[in-house]
């Protein structure tokens, strides 16, 4: 069984006009192959989360979203990404190391869908890039159904 990472079109357009915009994404696409070989499908689970750092220190908190039903249905994850003003070493002076991983986050997300697809492969579809206002947008219903038909069309073409 093998992995694919796919950037939507949004993606790649926003990464055209913003060339800046592709290194949180690469970065989520090495940890996404980093939780592929230690066997974390799609993402380490909340307890792994909160007893060890992530694999990368840019990447933070990877959950699984819960509401409203579609998100579940079309396996909507979402995963903090660290941005300027994040502290997410522990606080202790002598102590420089990363936090546990569900205790990152930001006001930055990258939205993925997870499924299997037809070949048997292990399948990530970057769908959204948050760079800042992450929690506005991900509390709202709309936006959030946006996100599950994007992912559902794509896994019908896919699946």
């Amino acid at each position: 069984m093998g992995f694919k990472i796919v950037r939507s079109s949004l993606i790649n357009e926003v990464i055209a006009e913003t060339p800046v915009a592709e290194y949180p994404i690469t970065e989520f696409e090495d940890y996404k192959r980093i939780c592929i070989e230690e066997g974390d499908i799609p993402a380490p689970s909340e307890t792994d989360q909160n007893i060890y750092s992530s694999y990368l220190e840019t990447i933070g908190r990877d959950r699984f979203m819960t509401s409203p039903i579609e998100a579940r249905e079309q396996e909507l994850h979402h995963t903090h990404i660290w941005q300027e003003g994040c502290v997410w070493e522990e606080d202790d002076e002598d102590d420089d190391s990363l936090k546990v991983q569900w205790a990152c986050t930001s006001d930055s997300y990258v939205v993925y869908s997870y499924f299997i697809d037809r070949d048997g492969d292990h399948h990530f579809y970057i769908i959204d890039y948050c760079n800042d206002g992450a929690h506005g947008l991900i509390s709202n219903r709309s936006q959030v159904l946006d996100w599950a038909n994007q992912a559902e069309r794509y896994k019908l073409r896919n699946c």
